[in-house]
Formats: C-alpha cells, sequence, structure tokens
C-alpha cells in the first residue's frame, strides 16, 4: 500500500472557496471519497428524544442555510468511478457514543436555560429578548458542546474513527481524498498509519474571515429570527394556557 495517496483537504463547512478547491482536487482523480456527513436521518430514540428536538432544529433553521452542499463532491466521485464513505451513521451518535458524564452535563445545560427562558417569558416579559437568547443558547450549547467534546475522548475518538475509515479505503484504493472540518486535519493525521505521508490541504479562509460573511449573516439571521419566533409563539401558548387553568 505504499504507493496509496492520501489528501485530506481542511474546510469550513459554509466556505464557497473551499468546495471549488475540493471539486478540483477530485477532478484529478478519486477511489475513495471520505466525507464528514451523516449517512442517513436518525433512528428515534426515547432516551434522546430531547437531542432529536436540537439536532432536527438546527439541522432546519441553521446548518441547512450555512453549509454548502456536498451534493456535487458525491457526484464528481461518481462519475470517476470512485466510492463514497461519510464519517458517521447518523446524529444520533453524537450523543450516543458521548460518556454518560458527558451526556448528563449537556442534558443539564438544555434543562437550565430552556426553564430559565421559560420563566423569563412568562413572568418576566419586561426581558423577553434575554428569554430568547436563553432559548437559543439552550439550543446551541448542548450539540455543539457534544461535537466540540467528541476529538478530545481517549473512548471512540472522532478523529481516530476518521482515520480508521481512511485506512480502510487505503486498502482497496490508490487514491483517498478526505474533506473533513479543518479542525480534524492535525488529530487525524496522527491516528494514520507511521509510513503514510498525506498531502494535506488547509482551509482557504478561517471560518471568520470577510469573504464568509454573507453566508454566515444570513444564517444567523435565520436563526434568531426562526429561534425568536418558536420562543414567542412557546410563551404564549404557555400563557394562555395558565390564564385558562387560573
Amino acid at each position: 500500500m505504499s504507493d496509496v495517496e492520501v489528501v485530506i483537504k481542511g474546510e469550513v463547512h459554509h466556505s464557497v472557496p473551499d468546495l471549488k478547491h475540493e471539486m478540483e482536487i477530485l477532478q484529478e482523480g478519486v477511489d475513495f471519497l471520505v466525507l464528514e456527513k451523516s449517512e442517513e436521518e436518525s433512528n428515534f430514540h426515547i432516551r434522546y428524544i430531547w437531542f432529536h428536538a436540537l439536532m432536527w432544529a438546527l439541522n432546519s433553521f441553521f446548518f441547512r442555510f450555512i453549509y454548502t452542499s456536498t451534493d456535487v463532491l458525491e457526484e464528481i466521485t461518481e462519475s470517476e468511478g470512485g466510492h463514497i464513505r461519510k464519517t458517521r451513521k447518523s446524529d444520533i451518535e453524537i450523543v450516543q457514543n458521548a460518556p454518560l458524564r458527558e451526556e448528563l452535563f449537556a442534558l443539564s445545560i438544555f434543562l437550565i436555560l430552556i426553564i430559565l427562558a421559560i420563566y423569563l417569558g412568562v413572568f418576566q416579559s419586561a426581558v423577553e429578548w434575554v428569554g430568547i437568547g436563553s432559548f437559543i443558547s439552550s439550543a446551541l450549547i448542548p450539540p455543539l458542546l457534544l461535537r466540540e467534546q467528541e476529538s478530545n475522548r481517549d473512548d471512540k475518538n472522532r478523529d481516530k474513527e476518521i482515520a480508521d475509515i481512511i485506512a480502510e479505503a487505503m486498502e482497496d484504493g490508490e487514491r483517498i481524498v478526505a474533506v473533513v472540518g479543518g479542525k480534524h486535519v492535525d488529530n487525524i493525521q496522527t491516528f494514520l498509519p507511521e509510513w503514510v505521508e498525506p498531502e494535506i490541504y488547509d482551509p482557504k479562509f478561517d471560518w471568520y474571515h470577510p469573504r464568509l460573511w454573507p453566508r454566515l449573516l444570513l444564517a444567523i439571521f435565520v436563526l434568531i429570527f426562526t429561534y425568536g419566533a418558536i420562543y414567542l409563539s412557546l410563551i404564549l401558548a404557555i400563557k394562555t394556557a395558565l390564564i385558562v387553568v387560573l
């Protein structure tokens, strides 16, 4: 396998320049595309109902507006006769693979922030913007925290799992292209076999670069507007219910 070529392209997930660069890399040839993406929708688990709700909302009202579509990368790979390996079966693995303490910590943050948001909205109407902020935080912080911890674990380490997928692909292909978030690149290298010398490409720009602002600002606007509308509707429903009951 010493003649196998491994290319690891780090990206910012909402970067069009990165997407264009990835297209160019794939057009040079690819046997396996390792793509940081979920294969399928999450199966329902009652234990993780809170996480299902958070991820559904994030995917519907944030990620779909900010992430660039990787469909074109899959199309190029297929046209080249290559195969596609995705790095996650479904989003539920984010919480499913977490140690119990991390799961409970994330759940605790969610419950504290959502209860605070409801309290502020129902009993402290003058600070409803603080309530909206708490509501949005309750939806964002737990899944993002769990995703961040995935690369810091000894067991079920996210970057090691990606490196293992690359290593498996090397057994059947001569040119492996992995497209992953920029923060994963360095760790993935350390988990690859020592004899592998991957060709590394860093993201074209940092996530906060001005060229990436339009897509980022649009997603943030949609997020605040949508979550704000959901929150205010929820508070109105609770207040109406309390009036009827009391």
